[in-house]
């Protein structure tokens, strides 16, 4: 099982924007695969919104994990 672990709430957006460049994926692809709005990926991953936890399950295993882990 492959999990993302994130040890701050408030590095959500730019971590997963980090793997998601990593990948080479567009967030047009990350949207379409997971099912959510480009301007939700956008929003987040510049820090002006957090989505609840259904959208980041799809997000994440659209990245390719099975797992969030988030720590407080």
């Amino acid at each position: 099982m492959k999990q993302l672990i994130i040890n701050n709430v408030d590095e959500i957006g730019p971590q997963l924007r980090g793997i998601r460049e990593e990948k080479h994926i567009t967030r047009q692809q990350i949207a379409a695969k997971a099912g959510i709005s480009k301007n939700t990926i956008f929003l987040t991953e510049n820090g002006r919104g957090t989505p609840g936890i259904f959208i980041l399950s799809c997000w994440v295993r659209a990245l390719g994990y099975d797992e969030l882990v988030i720590k407080c």
